[in-house]
């Protein structure tokens, strides 16, 4: 009986070490479907189009992906269109293509890989080159938040690896320590795909209702398959897999006791 006990405890231990904390997380096309009921989110909001704020004073989205770094809690974007900053108030929609995983603007260019990763690592405080502690657009934070909005439009926009500067931009070389593929950088983001360098995270281009303004939106998610195949499990797989090893130990167990009796 008690190796039976120390079996089970020691699975589930071996489960949460390797998907950490578990949260009931909801695959992209439910995140899309929540976001945009009855006909979306309404939003106030304050900035320019290189860092703004997006916040409501009523039912908000899921924002725990977002860091306190940031600011006053809410949704923080930069342009992502040809446009003109986002209105101080209106509806946002989560663009989604439910056939590719692609989300794309309100001109139709998708959000690249580089591009998602980098909001990602700006949006949960991690980008260690921008500078958090002044407040939005002022000082060395404005002038990072260009450069970073920059650098995710021109990789959205890019016809080649060679369209780019990769020098000349600190977040565009930042990518390249992590990753030193230029190629993949600049593929279209699949929303449905979980990817090493964004983890249990999904970024969608937001709509916000202006003629020609688009931002964006990161949230936790679960994910459908993995961009490349390391062999490392998903969450659920990796529960699937721990209770069915439950299962086992407990149909041995109780067949042991079974031939004692």
């Amino acid at each position: 009986m008690k190796t039976f006990k120390i079996s089970v405890l020691l699975a589930v231990a071996l489960a949460t070490m390797s998907s950490g904390v578990v949260y009931a997380e909801l695959s992209a096309s439910e995140i899309v479907t929540g976001f945009n009921a009855n006909g979306g989110w309404s939003f106030n909001s304050t900035g320019g189009m290189y860092e703004r704020r997006f916040y409501s004073s009523d039912t908000m989205p899921d924002v725990r992906a977002y860091s306190s770094v940031l600011g006053a809690t809410g949704i923080y974007a930069m342009c992502m269109s040809s446009g003109s900053s986002a209105p101080s108030s209106g509806t946002a929609r989560l663009n989604y293509d439910a056939a590719t995983g692609f989300t794309r603007n309100r001109d139709g260019v998708a959000l690249s890989v580089g591009g998602a990763v980098l909001y990602k690592m700006y949006a949960t405080g991690a980008l260690t080159s921008f500078d958090y502690s002044l407040a939005m657009n002022t000082g060395q934070r404005y002038s990072d938040a260009i450069d970073l909005r920059n650098a995710i439009y021109n990789l959205n926009n890019a016809t080649s690896v060679n369209s780019l500067n990769w020098t000349s931009n600190k977040y565009l070389q930042y990518l390249l320590d992590i990753r030193n593929d230029r190629e993949y950088w600049i593929l279209n983001y699949n929303t449905n795909l979980r990817y090493t360098e964004l983890g249990d995270f999904a970024v969608f281009m937001m709509d916000t209702g202006s003629a020609s303004q688009t931002n964006l939106y990161i949230s936790f998610a679960s994910h459908t398959g993995s961009y490349e195949n390391n062999g490392v499990p998903e969450p659920a797989s990796l529960l699937l897999w721990t209770l069915g090893s439950i299962g086992t130990l407990g149909v041995s167990h109780f067949r042991k006791r079974n031939r004692k009796a």
